[in-house]
């Protein structure tokens, strides 16, 4: 893993990107555990970043790249995520309550007992591998999202879509009184 980062290394990071017109490079950065709450890091490339336990309530990581990141235990309460690519992210026990998800990514991310209480998922692709325990209560989804969780769940019971919408036939007995 590489040399942890400081608060002001990653503020220092960001100006200088923008100040140069590039992108915010923090790919495989180190940034365990920092109180980076509120911060800019929309389109930022933080691929395989290690952001377990930090702090990025109310952050901006619009467009941001994440693939392959850890984000397990971290705060993104009320962050916009909006087209945030989360391929393969470990988002274990993160919190994104109220999170604005609308248009990412999380194919094959890990969400395993993530609380996702009143985030936003309208438009999100959920294609994920670990989501035992997730509180989606009160979030908002579309009807899209949640056929695509359903046909999951359903192919993980050995399910396929044509079994599910076929009809079953149930024998039924009918008794008419008078």
């Amino acid at each position: 893993m590489n040399t942890p980062m400081t608060h002001q290394d990653v503020r220092d990071s960001v100006d200088d990107a923008r100040r140069q017109g590039r992108p915010i490079l923090l790919t495989g950065a180190n940034l365990e555990g920092l109180s980076l709450q509120g911060i800019n890091l929309s389109d930022a490339l933080l691929q395989g970043a290690h952001l377990t336990n930090a702090n990025l309530q109310d952050a901006s990581l619009r467009g941001a790249y994440l693939q392959y990141a850890d984000l397990r235990g971290a705060n993104l309460v009320s962050a916009d995520l909006q087209q945030a690519n989360l391929h393969n992210a470990n988002l274990a026990e993160a919190k994104l309550q109220g999170a604005n998800l609308q248009n990412a990514q999380l194919g094959d991310a890990n969400l395993t007992h993530a609380d996702l209480r009143g985030a936003d998922l309208r438009d999100t692709y959920l294609g994920v591998r670990g989501i035992d325990r997730v509180d989606l209560s009160l979030a908002r989804r579309s009807h899209g999202m949640i056929a695509a969780l359903r046909d999951w769940l359903w192919s993980l019971a050995g399910i396929t879509r044509r079994q599910h919408l076929r009809p079953a036939l149930v024998p039924v007995r009918v008794e008419i009184t008078r």
